[in-house]
């Protein structure tokens, strides 16, 4: 379930379970509930599993919109599990776990979110049972600091923080995807199977080690376009990338 905000709800929890292929040519919406006082409810959760994904509908588990300089809230989590399917390309359709957009006096929605994205997960037929692919996608988000209601840090955390999170060690044969404005924060030491940093893809080591099990890219041209790795903790400065199959190790300071 998604955070409230002052006066409105975070968005729901939705779990499907399909015998065979799913065709989804509607919309499934867990958003978080649009501003009622300032304050947008952040989105919520959808669980999908079936034989294979079908059709050009939309599963939407974005943060809600919110007005004028109100606080914006963070995307949701999306998980989909196909058993029969060894890839994602038959869905046509939409997935998103947006941040909040900005809606204006007159109504019209902004393009950039000033808040952090959620996670979409994909496990497919073939993927290790305990791994799979997560994008982190911003679509272009950005800190607001202009207004009284400043969205300072953009983050989302690996391992996540909070009750019930995965720990660190369960992520070895999951590959991670970054782009556009999206911000991965370690929280912790941690081990993944791959690191895709595409355009506008930023890294947060915090003072963390992130290894890196897997010999090559998934697609074949490692980082692309532009990126940031960083570390901004206060108290260990240092952080460090392990590739464990080459012996490369990468200090970042």
């Amino acid at each position: 379930l998604g955070s409230g905000g002052a006066s409105s709800s975070g968005g729901g929890a939705v779990k499907l379970t399909v015998a065979g292929v799913f065709a989804c040519d509607g919309d499934i919406m867990a958003e978080g509930q649009p501003d009622v006082d300032q304050y947008s409810g952040s989105g919520g959760s959808i669980y999908i599993t079936a034989a294979d994904l079908v059709g050009t509908g939309w599963i939407d588990a974005d943060g809600g919109h919110y007005k004028g300089n109100g606080w914006a809230a963070g995307g949701g989590r999306i998980a989909i599990w196909l058993t029969e399917a060894t890839d994602r390309g038959a869905f046509a359709g939409k997935v998103s776990a947006f941040g909040s957009l900005r809606r204006s006096a007159a109504g019209a929605l902004g393009s950039t979110p000033h808040t952090s994205p959620g996670t979409v997960f994909w496990h497919v037929k073939g993927d290790e049972p305990d791994g799979g692919y997560v994008l982190i996608d911003g679509l272009g988000a950005s800190c607001n600091t202009t207004s009284g209601y400043p969205s300072l840090d953009l983050r989302t955390e690996l391992p996540p923080a909070g009750v019930g999170g995965d720990g660190k060690d369960e992520f070895k044969n999951t590959t991670f995807e970054v782009v556009r404005g999206g911000t991965l924060t370690l929280t912790d030491d941690v081990k993944i199977h791959d690191l895709v940093l595409g355009d506008g893809g930023r890294l947060r080591l915090d003072g963390h080690t992130l290894h890196i099990e897997s010999r090559t890219h998934r697609n074949g041209k490692g980082w692309t376009g532009t990126t940031v790795v960083s570390s901004v903790d206060e108290d260990d400065p240092n952080g460090q990338i392990v590739w464990a199959k080459w012996g490369l190790m990468l200090f970042v300071r």
